[in-house]
């Protein structure tokens, strides 16, 4: 008898192993980045050498003909309020997209000739606390704020974190407008203004149009003059995403049979402008004859 309950414990003991594996697997299971899976707002500011970076001009702008990043944009003019539509979008895939190089904790930003390092006393602050991990590989959560400065004073450092914007949570309809001040919200909750973005336009071929040619209409540029490089990402090469981002992206590490499915598609820039799977059809149906 006590043997049948030593097998009938060790069996429950099992089982709830197994469960307990299954459940952090699939809460860490890799997933494709789908745009407005999610649609999360962070209110963030920069400073290099006691002035605030303003970016509400067009160059920097995301509408729903022109899209600077997949998944991240300011819109409608305001640059204080970052737009997330897909879950692990890091900030340095979208400084990326704008032209800004936050890579290795140095902040450069081309069109503005501005160039600030960690050592020269670019920090990081999230929600108040100092970042001490890589800066480009922050990605924000819902209502975070967040704050690069090259300042080296406390008092003014306390003052630039405090001056960053409540905007974020407007945007996000949880809470109030009590400023009374006018918040667009064109891709916002319960709107599908941007909810396609038909291309994916970096800021230097933008720029080279204007310039070239000032009376052109951005949003007559087409998806295949998109300069997007592609490339798989994730540790079984199962996410198709532009190479800038694809770097940043870390997944969990464990082979599944239908994962010899993405072998057998190309990564490459869609008709949309955006990087994806060239036969959307044959990988469905190959996932779904090998699925496990």
């Amino acid at each position: 008898m006590e043997n049948r309950h030593k097998y009938i414990y060790s069996s429950l003991f099992f089982v709830l192993v197994l469960v307990v594996g299954c459940c952090v697997y699939y809460l860490n299971r890799p997933t494709l980045p789908i745009y407005n899976s999610i649609h999360i707002h962070a209110d963030f500011a920069i400073y290099i050498d006691g002035e605030k970076i303003t970016f509400d001009d067009d160059l920097y702008q995301s509408t729903g003909q022109v899209a600077r990043h997949q998944f991240q944009h300011l819109h409608d003019n305001q640059d204080e309020v970052l737009h997330i539509h897909a879950k692990y979008q890091s900030i340095g895939d979208f400084f990326s997209s704008l032209e800004f190089s936050l890579e290795e904790d140095c902040l450069y930003i081309q069109t503005k000739e501005i160039n600030a390092c960690r050592e020269d006393g670019l920090k990081l602050f999230v929600n108040g606390k100092k970042y001490r991990k890589n800066y480009s590989s922050y990605i924000p959560k819902d209502l975070d704020k967040f704050i690069l400065t090259n300042s080296i004073q406390e008092n003014i450092i306390q003052q630039q974190i405090e001056s960053i914007s409540n905007k974020a949570c407007i945007h996000s309809q949880k809470c109030e407008n009590t400023t009374g001040e006018k918040i667009v919200e064109s891709c916002g909750v319960g709107t599908d203004g941007c909810s396609t973005l038909p291309q994916v336009v970096p800021v230097t071929h933008i720029h080279t149009e204007v310039k070239e040619n000032p009376e052109k209409i951005i949003t007559d540029i087409k998806p295949n003059e998109a300069k997007v490089t592609c490339a798989t990402a994730g540790c079984s090469g199962t996410l198709c995403l532009d190479k800038e981002s694809a770097a940043d992206i870390f997944t969990t590490c464990e082979f599944k049979p239908e994962y010899v499915c993405y072998r057998q598609v190309s990564c490459e820039v869609q008709d949309s402008g955006h990087c994806g799977w060239s036969d959307t059809e044959k990988l469905s149906e190959c996932l779904e004859t090998n699925k496990e």
